[in-house]
């Protein structure tokens, strides 16, 4: 091969190693700016939706993983599914309520067990209340519970029932330490 010739190869090699840099540069920045879109647009919606949602809706869990694995584990159609949403919204606003209460006395009874004298009938009143509002959410889950017992067929019955013992066994398994890690979070 002459020197002409080596030279015409370099050079072509040199052009076609920055058209194909180039093409990789720019579907890179076309893919970034197709990602931007679509989340924008996803935050949009998303803020029209909680704009339009009734409150106990407004600000549902990140994600929602639980909601879409037990539509998809049950096999929910849509309407059941919609009923399953209206009821686990109705009963997340009643535990929150509760909650609410329970700390509060819990801080009224930090407060009492501070003070210089801490009154000791005042203290069981306040651990015999928050006992009642532990025991009153047991039932508004056990309620719960039930309600979606109600809006499935006898054979998603049957996997939510297997799906509970499951739970339940779950949970005794965990060591002590992690069983309430999840709650605290924000």
């Amino acid at each position: 091969m002459n020197k002409y010739t080596k030279k015409q190869l370099l050079i072509g090699g040199v052009i076609l190693l920055v058209v194909i840099n180039l093409a990789a540069l720019g579907t890179f920045l076309y893919q970034n700016y197709q990602e931007k879109q679509s989340s924008t647009e996803y935050l949009s919606k998303k803020q029209e939706y909680r704009r339009h949602a009734p409150d106990s809706m407004k600000y549902p869990r990140a994600g929602d993983h639980f909601g879409r694995f037990l539509k998809n584990k049950l096999n929910f159609d849509e309407e059941q599914f919609n009923e399953f949403n209206k009821l686990r919204a109705k009963t997340k606003e009643k535990q929150f309520n509760l909650h609410k209460k329970i700390k509060e006395h819990r801080s009224e009874m930090m407060e009492e067990l501070a003070s210089d004298s801490p009154d000791e009938e005042k203290l069981h009143e306040i651990n015999d209340s928050i006992t009642t509002m532990q025991s009153d959410l047991n039932k508004i889950l056990f309620n719960y519970f039930q309600k979606v017992r109600e809006i499935s067929n006898p054979d998603q019955r049957e996997t939510f029932n297997q799906m509970i013992k499951e739970m339940h066994k779950h949970k005794y398994k965990q060591p002590m330490h992690r069983r309430n890690s999840g709650r605290n979070r924000k």
